[in-house]
């Protein structure tokens, strides 16, 4: 799981951690971005943890490019894993987080791809608890997932909301104030096939690696070729292809940080 010294931060579905492809880090080490698997239909967790707990931490949380209150974990007491399983309705209830298949559609006033589709941004910041009284609460909303055919760009998922899941006791939420931001984890979500098409995922057991194929759509003719050799011919019937460094589809959140949970 990412690491940044003390602070971690993974995603589960039904208990059992998803494996992460592709880590990268910052320069300055602020900031971790990895690669998920996420398969249709099955609710996640966004899951967090401060080994030491000298001070009180809070996450918050960007799914989909969409703003979620996260959790606090509280200064001194026994290390713990925070959980975040959806979006809170009530002080007792919550929705809960699915990776959800796109729906490709062909309606051109939908050619863009929502920015942070296919996304998961955890940030923790040290905080400080003002009050036990929260403002009303704010129920994020999470569109359809509309995907134009030409937009698509390797976007097969994004995030719904599942039904109301009611919980065994209730927790009202706090209201804290942020004292300095402490790290970043960013996970990149997509279907094992497509990471491992896009050799971002290695192949399955006894499974060739996928050939990548040049993207003529995607490159230009290179007709300066070099006349240096009897076979400058041969090389000028049969112009070279430069491949185009293919485009990711996510765009990063860059919005203020709410930490008011």
């Amino acid at each position: 799981m990412p690491h940044q010294g003390n602070l971690s931060a993974w995603i589960e579905v039904n208990g059992a951690q998803l494996t992460e492809y592709g880590t990268e880090h910052s320069a300055d080490g602020t900031t971790t971005t990895c690669w998920i698997p996420s398969e249709g239909g099955k609710a996640f967790e966004i899951c967090y943890r401060d080994s030491l707990n000298n001070f009180t931490t809070a996450i918050s949380l960007s799914v989909d490019g969409i703003r979620c209150k996260g959790k606090v974990a509280r200064a001194h007491l026994r290390p713990a894993v925070v959980r975040q399983r959806g979006v809170s309705i009530t002080d007792a209830s919550y929705k809960p987080f699915v990776f959800s298949d796109c729906k490709l559609i062909d309606d051109d006033d939908f050619v863009t791809l929502t920015p942070g589709i296919g996304e998961i941004t955890v940030r923790v910041a040290e905080v400080t608890i003002q009050s036990k009284h929260a403002k009303p609460r704010k129920i994020p909303y999470f569109p359809p997932l509309n995907v134009h055919e030409r937009a698509k760009k390797g976007v097969v998922h994004g995030t719904q909301l599942g039904d109301t899941v009611l919980l065994r006791s209730s927790k009202a939420p706090v209201r804290t104030h942020k004292v300095r931001d402490l790290s970043t984890f960013i996970f990149k979500y997509r279907p094992l096939d497509v990471l491992r098409a896009d050799g971002i995922a290695p192949p399955a057991l006894g499974q060739q690696p996928h050939p990548r194929a040049v993207p003529v759509s995607l490159g230009f003719i290179d007709l300066t070729i070099e006349e240096d050799g009897s076979n400058a011919d041969q090389r000028r019937s049969s112009p070279r292809i430069k491949e185009i460094k293919k485009e990711r589809s996510i765009t990063l959140d860059t919005d203020v940080i709410d930490l008011t949970v």
